[in-house]
Order: C-alpha cells, then structure tokens, then sequence
C-alpha cells in the first residue's frame, strides 16, 4: 500500500451475514475470509462501480464486525489519484452501499491471461463455484475465476482455450453434476432453477446451457465450433453417467 497514491480513504460495510437488497446472503466464515484476503498486502482487491471492469481503488483493510445474531465486513476502501469524482458518488450515497468482488487466477499469472485472446466463458450458481474451481484446477487449466459478494450469486470463470481436453472433461462433469442436481431437487422448481445455472460462451459467441443439454451435444457443439477434441460424443455420454453414479455415491456416503 506504501507506493500507491490514494486521494481519499472511504470506510463501508461491503457485506454481511444477513439479507441484502439483492436478497444475497455470506456466510460469516466467507466474511472472515474475505476480511483476511483484504488485509494481505500482495492480494489487490479492486474497488469498482457496479462491478465494471474499470477499477477506481481498491480495498486496504478489512475487519469482521458482530452484532447479536449477524456479522458485517467492514472495510476500507483506498481511492486511486484521478478519481475524485467516485469519492463523491459514494458520498453522495448513489450506490446504496458498497460490495466486494473476489478475482484469483490459477494456472496462468494475470499477465499472461491478460495477454490472452481466446477465451470460454463459464457462469454457474454462486453454491457450485467451490466444486467447480477445483474440478478445472485439478485438470491444468488456465483461467481467472470471479465471484462477486455473494456466494449465492453467480460465479464466473474466464478459461484460457489452450488444453481443450481438459476443459472439455471439465464441462462434462459439470454437466453430470448438474443432472445429479436436477434429479435430487425434482418438483421443487425454484431451487431446480436456482441450483442448475451453468452456462459456457464461446469466443464465437455459440452458447451452452450445461444445465438444460447432453453432454453428446456438449462435445459436437464444441467440434461445430472447430475445436478438436479428443473425447467423442459417445464417449462423453458415458462418462457423464459414471461422473454422475460417483457424485450420488459419494453423496450417499457423507450422509
């Protein structure tokens, strides 16, 4: 924080344990993760306006704050020289509060992503971000991984086009999990919605619903876009259903 030239310093609750407007909610263990995240000096936690790539500062210090039955993450926002007019935006009050966005790159330094031209874009539900960040971590696939404050809210995961079998696995056991999932929320339509969002675009801006697709159409969709892929259609069928028969028996198994 020494070398950096802040015009202003402004305090706010970013987030907290108890509804938002949004209808978001973090659990109090995120919050203090959060909160040390803020703290290390060699993390860079962007301060942005509606979560716009374009950053005005950034978060300095951090604390969990409680109160009876909830808990707030208090912090300090440091704002960068050239942006005096942010300082008066948020004092003004014209965001209604502040929140926070989470960015870590795995596999591939920020540099080299930002050097990077191709990219898949993958959204899913906030509740699958931690099984989807280890699933394409463990496959040695470069990407960038975003998740704004809430946990209940989306997730996004920028994949760098370079080891296509790995990502092609990846979505593939998405793809499982989400049937698994479809199948353990039957009738309850709300939270089938709300526990089966995954979706991928690719740099050609073809889309694909994980969620509502067969991994057959998973893998075609992908060559129809002039990607070679190792795995064939029908052998991506199979290894859906061994992927999903694995998700059901390990979850039988923690209960």
């Amino acid at each position: 924080m020494a070398n950096k030239e802040f015009i202003e310093f402004v305090p706010g609750i970013i987030s907290s344990t108890t509804e938002d407007r949004h209808g978001h909610e973090v659990p109090k263990e995120a919050l203090e993760k959060w909160a040390g995240q803020i703290r290390d000096e060699s993390n860079v936690i962007p301060l942005t306006f509606h979560h716009s790539s374009e950053p005005v500062g950034e978060w300095v210090d951090a604390r969990v704050i409680s109160h009876g039955n909830s808990a707030f993450l208090s912090a300090l926002a440091g704002i960068y020289e050239g942006h005096q007019d942010a300082v008066e935006r948020i004092n003004d009050g014209e965001f209604g509060g502040l929140s926070i966005e989470g960015v870590k790159y795995e596999n591939v330094t920020e540099d080299e992503f930002e050097s990077t031209d191709d990219l898949i874009t993958l959204s899913v539900e906030g509740s699958q971000a931690g099984f989807v960040d280890n699933l394409i971590k463990d496959r040695e696939v470069s990407y960038r991984f975003r998740i704004q404050k809430s946990q209940v809210g989306v997730a996004l995961f920028e994949i760098v086009l370079e080891n296509i079998d790995g990502i092609a696995q990846a979505l593939i056991m998405i793809h499982a999990y989400n049937k698994y999932q479809r199948k353990v929320f039957e009738g309850d339509s709300d939270t089938k919605e709300e526990s089966n969002k995954a979706e991928i675009q690719l740099p050609d801006g073809t889309e694909i619903n994980l969620s509502k697709t067969s991994a057959k159409q998973v893998i075609v969709t992908l060559e129809d876009s002039g990607y070679e892929v190792m795995i064939n259609p029908e052998e991506a069928e199979t290894l859906s259903k061994q992927y999903e028969m694995a998700i059901e028996e390990k979850a039988t198994t923690d209960d």
